[in-house]
Order: structure tokens, then C-alpha cells, then sequence
């Protein structure tokens, strides 16, 4: 079985659904078509030259809405049956369609949980689309490199996935110059930390010869910068030392290359969860330090910067930690949330109480802070952010459309396996 999820794209009527099956048309592209047929607004999702196992072809179908006025929903489509079922899930202005999936995929499991949830659920829809886990304890639990990982989502059309526990404690950055108050950049293209968990950098050496790129995907040993000072450690991803693993070949083959989004923001304190969107929006703008108008320039302190980058591993935005959690009690800002910890924070399945741990995402009022969500329960400009001081890291990575479920539900103790 293969289904499809689809996100309407605008405001519309909701009520009574009428099916209707029309035409067979000609491609697997799903495409919208927004009418008027008897007075009320008509959506009808065309299947187009869809053939199934058996050489048949999937007709298109009418959906009719009228009834009171509701912001959005989603579209089930079943990929063999043009059959179309309507869920509850709340979704904005931003149109999100998603490619169809089998069902014994990881995308298509958690398309059928979504289907299946109820309003109350601990999965749901976000306003840009996006599908997400929320919550103390989601069963969002995935085997993944041999290890403990979890869903965040259905994010951007990928299933992304960040590491239960950190790989350590590691400085984001350690290219301290005068001109940036003698801490690194908070520009992750350039940053020390990327270069440790990505493919490319075996040539970032210390003048001992020491390499200190590319060390967790590639399973190696060498140097890290970690802790005070930007100090240099011996780091070993080879299993063999107190550091975890890195990324087997089999797990590297799994992940799909994907676009990143570098833009900033100014405060945290001007974010709730009434908000979320408005922070999203600044994580997928143009803002970075200086107030670029293009996506790759060079501030005003002379450092290279970009809004976007392209790569295997990154980290969670914050907009990742804000939308994990699920409260009806938590009124604070995002740089604010553990002074209501039981309310906010200890609701919110990202969030560690004993270590903070690196985000993706730079401030853009200078050249060198990071957000991060530190263990008291928020998320926080912190100076350290590139200074050498270490904070933990949980690796995040976008998962191929094509990776199946061998077996599991997501709980904690039937965690789902990949294959």
C-alpha cells in the first residue's frame, strides 16, 4: 500500500465531504485544481497515469467542503484507490505537498500515524506543513546507526532524525580573531564543529599532523576542540575510547544530503508558542550578522556568510526544540522557559535537564553567539557559544524517502528498525 499526504494551500469551507470519482488522468503528480460547483469552493486532487501493481490506473477525485470556516487540513490520498480521506490536523497558509510513500517506508509509517492520530496526539502538523513528534515521551524512538535515535519529523518532506544522547561535548567553533572579540564564528559552513561531523574535512589538520575534520563520519581518530580555551583533545569515533561510535556505512547510506537553513534572529524573548512561525520564517530568512541582501556575503567584520548550506549533519534549529513540546500551561518566551520548567520545558521531549546542547542557528546581532537549549530549560544566546567552551552534541540528519521499517512501533522498548 502506498499513500500520500497533502497539504491544502489555502483558507476553505469545512464540513460535509463529497467524493466523487472523475476521469483517469495521466501522471503520479498530484496537482490541485480550486473551482466552484454549486456554490461551494471544489478541490479536486488529480492521480495522473498513477498504475498499480495490477496495470491499473488510479482515478482523480472531487472533494466538496462548505460548512463553517476552518484554517486548513490535510489529505490523505491512497495511491491505489484515489480514495481521500480528510484528518484534523491543523496546518497555515503555507502549501506542503508530500511525495507518496510506501507504506512499509519510515515516511509512510509515520504518514499512516498521522492519519490515524487524534487531536490530542503527540504527533501533528506544524504551520509551515511539516509533520512533527511533541510531548514528555512521543514514541518516536528509531534504531539508527545502531544506536538510540529519534523522529523530530516529517521535515521539509524528509524524515529527520537527531541522536537520543550527545556524542560529547565539543566547541562549535575555535577561529578566535581580535576583530570578533576573540571568539570563533557563528557561521556553521565555516565552523569547526560541521567539519567534525561531515564528509570532506580530512584534511583539517593540527601542525602535529592531527586531523581534526571529518573524524565522526568517517568512524576516525584524531584531535577535537573541546572545552576551555579552544583546547585540542584526543577524540576517537572508532569505538574504542569513551567516545561513542561515528556513523557506520551502512547508516551513512541512509542519509540523505539536504539544504539547511542558516538565517538568524535577533531575541529569543520576542518568541512563544503562539509564534513559532515568526521564528521558522527567521531561521529560512536572509537576516545574519549585519543584515545581508544576498545569500552569500561577507559582514562587516569580514567573515563569509550564507543563509543556506547543503551538507549530511547538522543540529536542530530552535524552532525544532519549540515545536517538541506539548503544554497548554506555558505562556513564557523561548529564553525564558525555566523560570516555569514544569509548564514549559520538562514538557518537551528535546530538552535534557542535566547538559545543554548546540543549535544550528546564529544570533545576528554579531559575529560569534549561537542559540543553544541549555538544561534549565531554555533556549539562550550564550557567549560561550564559540568561544571554546564545550556544549553537548546531538547530530541531526535527514533520512531517503526509500528507508524502510523492519520492524517496531516507536516506543521506547519496540524502538523501529531500519532497512
Amino acid at each position: 500500500t502506498t499513500v500520500g499526504l497533502i497539504m491544502l494551500d489555502d483558507n476553505y469551507s469545512g464540513g460535509d465531504i463529497i467524493c466523487k470519482n472523475e476521469k483517469y488522468m495521466s501522471s503520479a503528480e498530484l496537482t490541485l485544481t480550486k473551482g466552484n460547483k454549486d456554490g461551494k469552493e471544489t478541490y479536486c486532487w488529480e492521480l495522473q497515469n498513477k498504475s498499480t501493481d495490477e496495470g491499473k490506473t488510479v482515478p482523480s477525485k472531487q472533494v466538496t467542503y462548505s460548512g463553517n470556516r476552518v484554517v486548513a487540513s490535510t489529505i490523505q490520498v491512497s495511491m491505489e484507490t484515489g480514495d481521500i480521506e480528510v484528518g484534523n490536523a491543523q496546518v497555515g497558509s503555507s502549501s506542503k505537498r508530500y511525495t507518496t510513500a510506501d507504506s512499509d517506508t519510515l515516511y509512510g509509517t509515520i504518514l499512516n500515524e498521522l492519519n490515524e492520530a487524534k487531536d490530542d496526539s503527540s504527533i501533528f502538523v506544524d504551520d509551515y506543513g511539516n509533520i512533527r513528534y511533541r510531548g514528555k515521551d512521543p514514541n518516536n524512538y528509531v534504531t539508527f546507526n545502531g544506536e538510540p535515535w529519534r523522529i523530530i519529523g516529517i521535515i521539509d518532506g524528509k524524515v529527520k532524525l537527531i541522536r537520543d544522547e550527545p556524542i560529547g561535548s565539543y566547541s562549535w567553533d575555535s577561529s578566535a580573531n581580535e576583530i570578533n572579540n576573540g571568539y570563533g564564528i557563528n557561521e556553521w559552513s565555516q565552523a569547526d564543529l560541521m567539519k567534525l561531523l561531515n564528509p570532506g574535512y580530512e584534511n583539517e589538520k593540527l601542525e602535529d599532523n592531527s586531523v581534526t575534520g571529518s573524524l565522526y563520519w568517517n568512524r576516525a581518530s584524531g584531535k577535537c576542540y573541546n572545552w576551555e580555551n579552544n583546547a585540542t583533545t584526543d577524540c576517537s569515533f572508532d569505538g574504542q575510547g569513551e567516545h561513542p561510535k561515528g556513523l557506520s556505512e551502512e547508516a551513512k547510506n541512509m542519509i540523505e544530503k539536504s539544504t539547511w537553513y542558516l538565517g538568524g534572529t535577533d531575541d529569543m524573548k520576542k518568541y512563544t508558542l503562539n509564534n513559532i512561525t515568526d521564528l521558522m520564517d527567521a531561521e529560512r530568512g536572509i537576516e545574519v550578522h549585519k543584515t545581508p541582501e544576498s545569500t552569500t556575503l561577507k559582514d562587516n567584520d569580514g567573515i563569509a556568510r550564507t543563509t543556506i548550506w547543503k551538507g549530511y549533519v547538522g543540529l536542530m534549529y530552535p524552532s525544532d526544540y519549540a515545536q517538541a513540546i506539548k503544554s497548554d500551561s506555558c505562556n513564557l518566551d523561548l529564553n525564558h522557559w525555566e523560570s516555569d520548567e514544569e509548564a514549559c520545558a520538562k514538557n518537551d521531549w528535546l530538552y535534557k535537564s542535566t547538559y545543554e546542547q548546540w543549535g544550528i542557528s546564529p544570533t545576528n546581532l554579531n559575529g560569534y553567539d549561537v542559540y543553544a537549549a541549555n538544561s534549565s530549560g531554555g533556549e539562550s544566546v550564550l557567549p560561550e557559544a564559540s568561544d571554546g567552551k564545550g556544549m553537548y552534541v546531538r547530530p541531526v540528519i535527514n533520512l531517503k524517502s526509500s528507508v524502510k521499517v523492519k520492524s517496531g512501533d516507536g516506543q521506547t522498548n519496540s524502538q523501529y528498525t531500519l532497512g
